[in-house]
């Protein structure tokens, strides 16, 4: 329900609004005018507050809007598309790519295939490529290469979460 009240001032909205509200009842409660504002502008935000309560208005028929045009809201909020730019990836060792880039520790897939025997502890495949013929040092070593490898992947993974600002002299022509 929506009660108007039409006058040259509000006098009985605020008793009408709190006997609603005592009876728990759901209603607007309106006015048409106020004192010490313009009539133009406190009918129409009036209206306004009307049509948002649910009645009808013949918006048509008021004299300062009769070649009024309707004009249509801005969509982009609601189309869910990214105006940000993307961040580029940056060649400074892992620095500043952004939080959905790839942390790497090495290059190539040469290191890879080496971290990756590091991190199963293929004693095997890790042997001929770092020359050692007894397997016992490999042991002690393997276990603390794999943490200092799991340790750099994961200060990489932080590095690209950081904002990296560069300064570079400018070139004047």
């Amino acid at each position: 329900k929506v009660y108007i009240e039409i006058s040259p001032h509000p006098v009985l909205q605020v008793a009408l609004s709190e006997i609603l509200e005592g009876e728990s009842r759901e209603a607007a409660v309106l006015s048409t005018l106020r004192r010490k504002t313009s009539d133009r502008r406190a009918f129409l935000t009036s209206l306004a507050k009307a049509y948002v309560s649910g009645v009808t208005v013949d918006w048509a028929a008021l004299p300062d809007l009769a070649g009024a045009a309707h004009v249509d809201l801005p969509t982009y909020a609601f189309q869910r598309e990214r105006y940000w730019p993307r961040p580029a990836a940056a060649a400074n060792g892992g620095r500043g790519q952004g939080a959905g880039a790839p942390a790497t520790v090495g290059q190539g897939t040469v290191d890879a295939h080496f971290w990756e025997a590091v991190e199963n502890g293929d004693l095997g495949s890790l042997g001929p490529d770092v020359r050692f013929d007894d397997e016992t040092p490999l042991k002690v070593v393997l276990p603390e290469l794999a943490s200092w490898h799991r340790q750099g992947l994961e200060q990489a993974r932080v590095d690209g979460w950081r904002y990296v600002e560069k300064w570079r002299p400018l070139d004047v022509p």
